[in-house]
């Protein structure tokens, strides 16, 4: 299909491409539709009909339409001066890297402190929560689970393993390793968001998810939302529909923290939504399975920046190699990986996926150390009191994850 110059310039490559490929223009695409705020939404609603396209979601937070229609009405729609981009649906995949072959323990904070993550809220946006011991025992520390595919809160349920795994990465108190396999903020509550059915899923179902989080952050006390997924990086932040809804959730006071991806060690390889300015994105190191880091190296798989769109990312690392966290019995990644069983309780993955949530964790501990910090005074306290022993911008952000300067950043007293 062949679009007008004048239209392309609120299209990605990508999508201009798929339109272009389509077989015919009576092919029906999903499309997610950003609209001007304040230009003709009512002419466009009219233009909307005329076409015969389907308003299949309404994402008034993020001013954005998710629309079905005939490719050869599309091209009128685009036109519209109500219309500020159009994006096609996007796939999103868990930022799992199933190639790593040494087994390493979890990340052990080299700080004693009295922080535990008492009174702060994570949601983990993936594949579900299992309800493992060590997230409910001895309270269930899962306080709501949405399942976007129904559309409701649900039982807590996690068929992939992929999701319990980060939980745990952020959120395990060690109830059934002697405290040897405990996350950070071991003590946090946690939401569980369901957004996987498999490996894969969709920029929409990703977006019901986050706002879900947004409309319930006081109900549940959301301080953190931790998303280890990535898709292609096709359109700027700007316009990038995933994007938006983690920079509204920012802007609503949620520290967003998400994946760089898992397609280094080229660079330009941050994936969406890591390229978003406004969050926090989290690439990988490998800690060589020593706790102390001079050793350490980043992971081969983590993703490089810049972001193909010049911004400096990724913000920060965190231990990815070989993380050993919860296992989800009987799960896809159970079923598929049984020499990555631990014990009957645990299981080991790599990738950004699992550094991703050991941010999220210590974003909490800091939430708890000063409730009142905003989004923008944590992702400044992670950056600036990161420990930065690798002077590798591209690769490793300002650096590794530091509670300790971070505590010093938002000046507050560290025990030792």
């Amino acid at each position: 299909m062949k679009l007008p110059e004048e239209s392309k310039e609120k299209l990605s490559p990508n999508t201009i491409k798929q339109l272009d490929d389509l077989r015919s223009e009576d092919q029906i695409v999903t499309v997610l539709i950003k609209k001007e705020k304040v230009m003709g939404m009512s002419a466009l609603n009219s233009e909307f009909e005329e076409a015969g396209a389907k308003v299949i979601d309404r994402f008034d937070k993020i001013n954005t339409d998710v629309v079905q229609v005939k490719a050869s009405k599309l091209k009128d729609i685009i036109k519209n001066p109500a219309v500020k981009s159009v994006a096609m649906e996007k796939t999103y995949h868990q930022l799992l890297d199933v190639a790593a072959k040494v087994v390493s323990g979890t990340f052990t904070p080299q700080l004693n402190t009295n922080l535990s993550g008492k009174g702060v809220t994570i949601a983990i946006i993936d594949s579900g929560i299992y309800p493992h011991p060590d997230l409910t025992t001895p309270e269930n520390r899962i306080v709501a689970f949405y399942d976007v595919f129904a559309g409701q809160e649900v039982a807590p349920f996690d068929n992939g393993g992929h999701g319990t795994h980060c939980a745990g990465c952020a959120a395990s108190n060690g109830q059934r390793s002697d405290k040897r396999y405990r996350g950070l903020a071991y003590n946090s509550k946690l939401v569980g968001v369901r957004v996987f059915q498999g490996r894969t899923t969709s920029t929409t179902t990703i977006i019901k998810g986050v706002l879900w989080c947004i409309e319930n952050k006081e109900k549940y006390g959301i301080k953190v939302m931790s998303l280890s997924l990535g898709g292609e990086a096709d359109m700027s932040p700007e316009i990038d529909p995933l994007c938006n809804a983690l920079r509204e959730a920012h802007n609503h006071g949620i520290t967003v923290v998400v994946a760089a991806g898992n397609s280094g060690p080229l660079p330009k390889t941050i994936e969406s939504p890591g390229i978003e300015p406004e969050i926090i994105t989290v690439g990988a190191t490998n800690d060589q399975n020593t706790i102390d880091n001079p050793d350490d190296v980043i992971a081969n798989f983590s993703s490089r920046g810049p972001s193909i769109f010049g911004h400096q990312k990724p913000d920060i690392v965190a231990p990815g190699s070989s993380i050993i966290s919860l296992r989800a019995q009987n799960s896809e990644y159970d079923q598929s990986f049984p020499e990555r069983r631990v014990s009957e309780d645990y299981c080991w993955m790599s990738g950004t996926s699992m550094a991703t949530p050991i941010v999220a964790g210590l974003a909490a501990l800091l939430y708890e150390a000063k409730p009142d910090a905003t989004p923008k005074e944590i992702k400044q306290a992670l950056l600036n009191g990161a420990n930065n022993i690798f002077n590798d911008i591209n690769g490793a952000g300002k650096g590794y994850s530091s509670l300790k300067g971070a505590l010093e950043i938002l000046e507050i007293p560290v025990l030792v």
